[in-house]
């Protein structure tokens, strides 16, 4: 790994992990013996590739490697599925559904544990439009058929 793609992948974490702060908000119930959860503000990527983006927006719960292993995960109520055994444990990768999973409802919960993981559509349509917003999540399912365990 390159210096420059390592400094790329801390920031992309990074941003991650605010972004993901930022949408838990500050109501959010940490397990007991948590570490503490810093807040941030959403910054869209300039990139939409799918990869950059899981980077940015997915990896702080699961992971560089997307098997449920990324840094906020003590700070969860609920464990972090890998990503890569989605079509082994559904039978077969429905994209259609993963695109609705992560465009989530036009609603943001109040507070996270009331649904399983944070939506992004919302997040992506409010700062980018509907436009930009589709393409993220289709580069997204994309990179994640990609990981798929064969």
């Amino acid at each position: 790994m390159t210096s420059r793609h390592a400094m790329r992948l801390l920031t992309a974490v990074a941003t991650g992990a605010f972004a993901l702060v930022a949408l838990l908000g500050a109501t959010t119930v940490q397990q007991a013996g948590a570490p503490p959860v810093k807040t941030g503000t959403y910054q869209p990527l300039v990139s939409a590739e799918g990869k950059d983006n899981f980077l940015a927006y997915c990896a702080v719960c699961h992971g560089v490697d997307a098997r449920g292993g990324g840094p906020a995960v003590p700070a969860l109520k609920v464990p972090v599925p890998d990503l890569t055994t989605i079509a082994k444990r559904n039978g077969k990768f429905d994209g259609g559904a993963i695109m609705q999973k992560i465009l989530g409802p036009e609603r943001l919960p109040a507070a996270h544990g009331s649904i399983e993981m944070p939506m992004w559509g919302p997040l992506f349509r409010r700062a980018e439009g509907d436009a930009v917003a589709q393409l993220r999540v289709t580069n997204l399912t994309t990179y994640l058929q990609s990981l798929q365990a064969r």
